[in-house]
């Protein structure tokens, strides 16, 4: 079998679940083991998972839609490092985000009801955070359990969690060319983390500090940190006198690192806590396995992300040669209320979630190998991308919703 191919776990192999943390461990499945008693018989797992999509989708698409005319990854490119240690020397602050509280436009009611927008998604984002952690126990509760309903919880999990993570990134003012680099980290820990599902029938998602269910909830609780705490995207909390008045630090640290640290926003050491806890995960999830990491759903993760950071300069200069007017326009890099930026995460989300969707599908179905169909279609999205993003946010959209489709389809009439 080639390197390329996932194989999949051996019949009657042990299943490991994915590790809770400790607050979901102690508190939130607890909460979720509660709540489920109060359900009617009459609901149905699959529809309750169809509802939370729909809520989390509908949040992200209207703050997406929000974004002023004038949004831009600024400084058009994707950055690893935190953006305060690349900006010219003297630059007052880093860039404010197009959703941050003090540039958002909201698509309803405008800025006189920015709280109750806020607030709106919010509830929406935590709606879809307790349908997802409560479907699967309504479906055990009323032994309504199927594969289409697995399928459908994690992959779908996937394409909404990507687009909410750059939401989340946006709100809070974390500048989107760290953003572009941070979510395709998290592509990264999905794909291997659904591929060591497939492979060895264990599920790791996270550590015992932080999972995906505090990630939902922060998806959430982020809009009204952001409107409570406005200044986390722009105020540096550390000075270099500060530090170099520090026992210890002051006086063994060059400084050249306490001048770097001095630099950093709230924001951004949260920014680099969030990479380190992704660039463990991921090696951590490589480790049992590293010939994952040359599996072609891998390969074309990595191929995604080069192709979409790679087109950030040229894309901002062409939707900077031509600037919107109105928010009914639409040109090769706006598709009506939807700006660059958001064209582009629409087309991260769905095109990494089509990647990740092979391998959930091979599981579920339980494929002697993955298809990779899908994953010619997305070479297709990559030329359209190129030279018309619009084009290619269509196209992957369309792509990942034709698969989905035909995933269910099949799985309904193989249980047939």
């Amino acid at each position: 079998m080639s390197v390329l191919t996932s194989t999949p776990a051996p019949a009657g192999s042990r299943h490991v679940d994915a590790q809770p943390s400790y607050l979901a461990e102690y508190v939130l499945f607890p909460f979720y083991d509660w709540l489920v008693l109060f359900y009617p018989k009459s609901w149905w797992p699959n529809t309750l998972t169809a509802f939370g999509v729909s809520c989390t989708l509908l949040a992200s698409l209207l703050l997406l839609a929000s974004m002023p005319l004038n949004a831009a990854f600024d400084p058009p490119k994707a950055v690893l490092p935190p953006i305060s240690w690349v900006l010219p020397a003297g630059a007052p602050t880093p860039p404010v985000t197009p959703l941050h509280p003090t540039r958002i436009e909201p698509v309803v009611g405008g800025r006189d009801h920015l709280f109750l927008f806020y607030s709106v998604c919010a509830i929406l984002y935590l709606t879809y955070c307790v349908a997802d952690n409560t479907d699967g126990r309504l479906a055990r509760r009323d032994r309504k359990t199927s594969v289409i309903g697995e399928y459908l919880d994690h992959g779908l999990d996937c394409v909404t969690s990507l687009l909410s993570a750059c939401v989340a990134f946006c709100v809070m003012g974390c500048t989107m060319c760290n953003m572009s680099i941070s979510v395709c980290m998290v592509a990264f820990v999905t794909i291997l983390s659904h591929t060591l599902h497939y492979e060895l029938n264990t599920f790791v998602w996270g550590t015992r500090l932080a999972t995906v269910d505090e990630a939902m909830i922060f998806f959430g609780v982020c809009l009204w940190i952001a409107l409570a705490c406005p200044f986390l995207a722009t105020d540096r909390p550390l000075s270099l006198t500060l530090l170099q008045g520090l026992p210890l630090i002051g006086t063994y640290c060059p400084t050249t690192l306490l001048n770097l640290a001095s630099l950093l926003t709230y924001n951004e050491w949260i920014y680099i806590f969030y990479n380190i806890t992704q660039f463990s995960t991921i090696l951590g999830v490589a480790a049992r396995r590293w010939s994952m990491l040359l599996r072609l759903p891998t390969l074309f993760v990595a191929v995604n992300t080069a192709v979409l950071l790679s087109l950030l300069p040229s894309h901002s200069a062409l939707a900077a040669a031509h600037p919107p007017v109105s928010r009914t326009a639409v040109t090769t890099t706006q598709f009506g209320p939807f700006q660059y930026p958001a064209v582009w995460m629409i087309t991260a989300a769905s095109t990494f979630s089509v990647i990740v969707h092979v391998v959930i599908m091979a599981k579920c179905a339980h494929f002697k190998a993955p298809d990779f169909l899908p994953l010619a279609g997305l070479v297709f999205v990559w030329f359209a991308f190129v030279s018309c993003p619009v084009g290619g946010m269509l196209l992957a959209v369309l792509l990942h919703v034709v698969q989905v489709k035909w995933n269910v389809g099949f799985l309904r009439q193989k249980k047939q």
